[in-house]
C-alpha cells in the first residue's frame, strides 16, 4: 500500500541527473543541500517570465542587466553571506547600463515615479513568496500623493 504523504513535508521524489549537472548544482547549493537548490531553480520556473518590451531598446537594456547578473553570480563567490562584492558589483553595472540606455526625454514627476517603482518592486518580489517578504521588509516604500507629499 503507497505511503500517504506528509502534508508539511511535501512529496519526495528521485531524479536522475548527469554527473557534469549534479556537480554543478552541488557547486551552486553549498550548505543549503542539492535538494532545496532544484526545488528553488524547480519553482523559479515556473514562476511568470518578463514580457518582451516592444521597445527595442529598453529590451537591450533588460537584457544586458540580465548578463551582468548571471556574470556577477559567476566570477565571484555567489551573493548573499559574506561576500558583498558581488552585490556591489553588480550594483554599480546596474547604474552604469541605466545612464548607458536612458532615453531622451523630460523624466516623470517625483509622485509618479516614486509610485510606479514601488509597484514594480512589489511585482519582482512576489513571485519569491516567502523570500521575497524579507527584502520587502528592508524597504522604506512611501507613496506619495499627486502634489508629490508624504501621506
Amino acid at each position: 500500500m503507497p505511503r500517504k504523504p506528509l502534508a508539511d513535508k511535501g512529496m519526495q521524489t528521485s531524479l536522475r541527473l548527469p554527473r557534469e549537472l549534479y556537480d554543478r548544482l552541488m557547486d551552486a547549493a553549498g550548505d543549503r543541500g542539492i535538494g532545496e537548490e532544484i526545488r528553488q531553480r524547480l519553482e523559479a520556473s515556473f514562476t511568470q517570465a518578463p514580457a518582451a518590451s516592444t521597445d527595442p531598446l529598453f529590451g537591450d537594456l533588460l537584457a544586458a542587466i540580465g548578463y551582468a547578473a548571471t556574470t556577477a553570480a559567476t566570477i565571484h563567490p555567489p551573493l548573499g553571506g559574506q561576500d558583498t562584492w558581488s552585490y556591489a558589483a553588480f550594483a554599480e553595472a546596474v547604474r552604469m547600463l541605466l545612464d548607458a540606455f536612458r532615453p531622451e526625454g523630460e523624466p516623470p514627476k517625483p509622485h509618479e515615479l516614486a509610485n510606479a517603482a514601488a509597484i514594480l518592486v512589489g511585482l519582482a518580489l512576489a513571485p519569491l513568496g516567502d523570500r521575497g517578504v524579507a527584502p520587502f521588509a528592508r524597504l522604506r516604500v512611501k507613496f506619495r500623493d499627486e502634489e508629490g507629499s508624504k501621506p
